[in-house]
């Protein structure tokens, strides 16, 4: 029997409401579950909460994977070094399930955005939606990338860099300051650092983007047209940002007089740096 559309409505209803308690339950499988029940429903367009379901689901979904991997790497290299290589054996078998798991959901979660959310599927959409939607394709190519090698690798780092362009194009329609426009160009920085092996790309747009969006706030921070919390996720992005700035800075700083000055202005009172760049999922 099919559905008319107060059923639709119903379940949409249901499913919408599903989703914001796995969510708040941390049961980020289920809210992926129900949230896709309602973009194969064809719907024309997401609601802002709907679309956040749907992506912070997916990004927990791979979060968790990705930090799993880091720390059966950890471990990998540890029996390595004292010679286990029965331990070693047992160790690169659990990686190789979870770099499945993270390829799967990356590829699922490319599949339901390109298939069911972005135009001409839905017939109405904002810029900020678009550039969250592209940011999860890019997202999805390059943690992709990390767990694979050779002509796949290139693949992926392409089609990573196509999407984040393409949200970056859709970024200038927002704030410099808004906190979705940075998060896209956080992790486009990222990806030039980490996966296509130009990190001199990473550290241009990142600290260009920084300083811009620093200006803004710093002279008119009422008139960003921000609330009280997207201003305070700008801030908490623009931190990101500004650690990795600091990484690039031990990097560059012997070949450009910039970065000399600004490991100076952060030793003055920098925090515990990490090793690795950061981006959005690592926070």
């Amino acid at each position: 029997m099919e559905m008319n559309d107060d059923d639709d409505d119903s379940w949409r209803e249901m499913s919408v409401e599903v989703a914001r308690r796995a969510v708040e339950t941390r049961r980020y499988e289920d809210a992926v579950y129900a949230m896709r029940s309602v973009v194969e429903l064809n719907v024309k367009f997401l609601t802002d909460e709907e679309r956040n379901l749907l992506i912070v689901g997916y990004k927990n979904m791979i979060a968790s994977g990705r930090a799993l991997r880091r720390a059966l790497l950890s471990i990998e290299q540890k029996e390595k070094s004292v010679g286990n290589e029965e331990n070693v054996q047992v160790i690169e078998t659990y990686i190789q399930r979870v770099e499945t798991y993270i390829d799967s959901i990356c590829c699922e979660a490319k599949l339901i955005i390109e298939d069911y959310v972005l135009p001409p599927k839905h017939s109405e959409y904002t810029f900020e939606g678009l550039v969250i939607y592209y940011r999860m394709l890019g997202d999805s190519s390059r943690y992709r990338a990390e767990i694979h090698t050779g002509g796949l690798k290139k693949k992926l780092a392409k089609e990573a860099l196509l999407a984040y362009e393409l949200g970056e194009l859709h970024a200038q329609e927002l704030c410099v300051a808004n906190p979705i426009r940075l998060g896209l160009i956080l992790n486009l920085s990222v990806f030039y650092y980490e996966i296509s092996s130009t990190p001199e790309c990473g550290r241009d747009i990142a600290l260009m983007t920084y300083d811009s969006a620093m200006l803004k706030i710093e002279r008119s921070k009422e008139e960003l047209g921000l609330s009280k919390e997207e201003l305070e996720e700008s801030t908490r992005i623009l931190k990101i940002m500004d650690t990795n700035l600091y990484l690039a800075a031990e990097r560059f700083a012997k070949f450009d007089a910039i970065f000399v000055e600004r490991i100076a202005r952060i030793e003055a009172g920098c925090d515990d740096r990490k090793v690795e760049w950061k981006d959005t999922l690592d926070t």
